[in-house]
């Protein structure tokens, strides 16, 4: 499946919590695990708001990555870019206080929604309190009070639940600290 338009989640369940492994924008494929080999799916995919998909048979799929020698290497390149995403986040959450991954996810949100106006960045994220800890690997009060150490360094702020960067370079750094 192809992500035409919106934003989705995915995520996985595991002792009664949702875990957020990916966040997907529009373009993003879904499904090439199970399509590549064959297995059942690992996660679910949630939209964030409305989505429209585009959905390819398998066979159709098969055949296209025959005709299409260039393909299988970008969907190659592609999933070894996940691979490094998500092996980075295990070594976050393996490694990093809870003020590193919140900074590091804070960074990422930045990099894929960041809007730059009046000297600051202002982040409109798809994501509720809620999700975005599930994203960076803690509990929503973790994130709250991660947030709330944030806005008393002076590096952010929250206006009309929308995050306002106003160091970005500080929370970069910390993000790469612990």
């Amino acid at each position: 499946m192809v992500l035409r338009t919106g934003r989705a989640k995915v995520c996985a369940r595991r002792a009664g919590h949702e875990v957020i492994l990916s966040v997907l924008d529009p373009g993003s494929l879904l499904g090439e695990l199970s399509a590549i080999d064959g297995s059942p799916r690992s996660a679910t995919v949630i939209a964030l708001e409305p989505v429209e998909i585009d959905v390819i048979d398998l066979e159709e799929f098969s055949e296209f990555l025959l005709g299409h020698p260039r393909v299988p290497t970008e969907l190659l390149r592609l999933l070894s870019s996940r691979i490094r995403s998500l092996s980075t986040r295990q070594l976050e959450f393996g490694t990093a206080g809870t003020l590193t991954r919140a900074c590091a996810t804070i960074a990422r949100l930045a990099d894929r929604y960041g809007v730059e106006g009046d000297g600051r960045l202002t982040i409109d994220a798809p994501l509720s309190q809620q999700e975005m800890a599930s994203w960076s690997g803690m509990s929503r009060e973790a994130l709250v009070k991660a947030l709330h150490q944030l806005r008393s360094l002076g590096w952010m702020t929250v206006e009309d639940h929308t995050l306002v960067l106003l160091d970005l370079d500080a929370i970069r750094r910390r993000a790469r600290l612990d």
